[in-house]
């Protein structure tokens, strides 16, 4: 991976590769019961068989920090942008490197609202896959050892302010995509995230981590990092 090149490319998944227990989390729905007919059936008969069809596009880049200023906790990338507080700060602290990225998925709209849901749940399964895949990759590219990379991070967590994600869609080319950040810092279309990871100088200390000591079971970010460490 070169640094500051821009990667883009699409992830296609098959339907054997769809994670039903990350789809059931999604639902709240608990792995030891089974989904209702009409769930399961919708499931079967209409999202699956149409998988293919929604590719995950994702773009990132592999960006140096330049710097870093420890009363403010802002962490600096060139060209005048930085990240702000205390956990990004953190998170970032014996790094060198950041991989900024994005993935989206085109939805389609259901008109039954339970489907609507449901489809809502099946879409950010796609894009979960989608950026385990991409972790792999970047691990991959980069010869690094799993602890070598931060769990992904994302602005709205933990006290990262939301505005930072135009930050970090400034680092890619998100239009080529189709990804647009409106006033309110909502991305479009629905199912688009942002994060980064950072890149570790040497093997990680678990217990001083950010996450380590967080008891949240809310957290997309949380669950990467129990993923990460069991």
């Amino acid at each position: 991976m070169e640094i500051n090149q821009l990667y883009q490319e699409d992830t296609t998944l098959r339907g054997e590769e769809f994670d039903f227990l990350n789809f059931r989390r999604f639902l709240h729905y608990p792995a030891e019961r089974e989904l209702p007919q009409n769930i399961s059936g919708f499931l079967d008969a209409e999202l699956l068989p149409d998988i293919t069809h929604h590719p995950v596009a994702r773009q990132y880049r592999l960006v140096p920090i330049t710097g870093r200023e420890v009363k403010q906790k802002k962490v600096y990338l060139g060209d005048n942008i930085h990240f702000t507080g205390p956990l990004i700060y953190n998170l970032l602290l014996y790094c060198d490197y950041i991989v900024a990225h994005v993935l989206t998925i085109q939805s389609e709209q259901r008109h039954e609202d339970w489907q609507s849901f449901v489809s809502y749940c099946f879409y950010n399964t796609l894009i979960q896959s989608s950026s385990e895949l991409l972790r792999d990759q970047i691990l991959s590219d980069l010869d690094l050892a799993g602890d070598r990379l931060t769990q992904r991070y994302a602005p709205g967590y933990c006290g990262w302010p939301l505005e930072d994600q135009a930050r970090i869609l400034k680092l890619l080319d998100p239009r080529a995509i189709g990804i647009i950040l409106d006033n309110s810092m909502s991305l479009h279309p629905t199912h688009t995230i942002t994060g980064v990871y950072g890149v570790r100088q040497k093997s990680a200390i678990r217990e001083k981590m950010p996450c380590y000591s967080c008891t949240s079971i809310a957290c997309a970010v949380h669950d990467d990092f129990i993923k990460e460490i069991s």
